[in-house]
């Protein structure tokens, strides 16, 4: 709501509108989700910049992508199951999206929200 007041007043208004709210909580928003992110694990980290450079990845290949990236990183690669509690971490803080795919199988397909 603060910063939905400091948009308001900027634009000269005498009321909060419902826009003056939206961008006060997009903007809160990001920063909260930029605290949070430096809070994690380079590990959460390295998933999530994956996901935002990748856009969607399936789960076949995510744990090889991740594996591959965190060498790179001079990270040493978490074990499978590190990983997928990883995983499971950023789905309950909604940085990541989860589907089933439409094709085949037990395959899901992971983006960021």
């Amino acid at each position: 709501m603060r910063s939905a007041a400091h948009n308001a007043e900027r634009t000269n208004k005498n009321r909060i509108t419902q826009e003056d709210v939206d961008k006060g909580y997009e903007a809160v928003k990001e920063i909260k989700e930029k605290y949070e992110l430096e809070r994690l694990t380079p590990h959460h980290r390295l998933i999530v910049r994956i996901l935002k450079k990748r856009g969607e990845i399936s789960s076949t290949n995510f744990y090889a992508l991740y594996k591959r990236e965190a060498d790179t990183q001079g990270l040493k690669a978490k074990s499978s199951r590190s990983f997928n509690n990883y995983v499971a971490d950023l789905i309950e803080l909604n940085y990541i999206k989860v589907d089933r795919a439409k094709f085949r199988g037990n395959i899901r397909l992971f983006k960021v929200i």
